[in-house]
């Protein structure tokens, strides 16, 4: 249950203050810092344009009126997590509800940050429609498709494929 409570306060805070400069208080949350084995019991966290600007325990930070408070009591909060080795999915026959699936997965456990290791040039569009708020999903980072010894076949080729990868940028 406390995964559950921890998973919609990350999607909260990303949804809530991305691309708005209004402040977003989390009130008596449990913070997991990852900065150490610690546990700040008790602490208000706030976020403006998407990032945690100031944190403190909560009965020495006042939150602003204009602030919109989430009483977090009895919640955690940890900083976003990252996947690094993800196989971002592309559409199968123009359907695209499994990578909208796997993308708020991601999301949903906690992981806002992924660095895909097979691209494709869809990957690019999927990224800039989670920067544009169009569908939910992790900060996305990609690469080019693979080139390795069996896909690649001469030091020509392999100058090639960088050149036409390179375009899709």
């Amino acid at each position: 249950m406390r995964t559950l409570f921890t998973t919609l306060l990350i999607v909260m805070v990303l949804y809530i203050g991305n691309t708005q400069s209004k402040v977003t208080a989390f009130t008596h949350a449990n913070v997991i810092p990852m900065t150490g084995e610690t546990l700040l019991p008790d602490y208000t966290v706030l976020i403006k344009d998407g990032k945690v600007f100031k944190m403190a325990p909560s009965s020495k930070l006042k939150v602003k009126k204009k602030a919109k408070a989430i009483d977090a009591t009895g919640k955690y909060l940890i900083p976003g997590l990252a996947e690094m080795h993800a196989h971002i999915p592309t559409p199968v026959n123009g359907d695209d509800s499994e990578v909208r699936s796997v993308l708020f997965l991601y999301v949903a456990n906690g992981v806002t940050t992924i660095r895909g290791m097979l691209g494709d040039p869809y990957h690019l569009g999927l990224r800039k429609d989670v920067m544009d708020e169009k569908i939910i999903g992790p900060r996305i980072f990609t690469s080019s498709p693979s080139m390795n010894g069996n896909s690649v076949k001469t030091p020509e080729e392999a100058r090639q494929k960088v050149t036409q990868f390179k375009r899709w940028l």
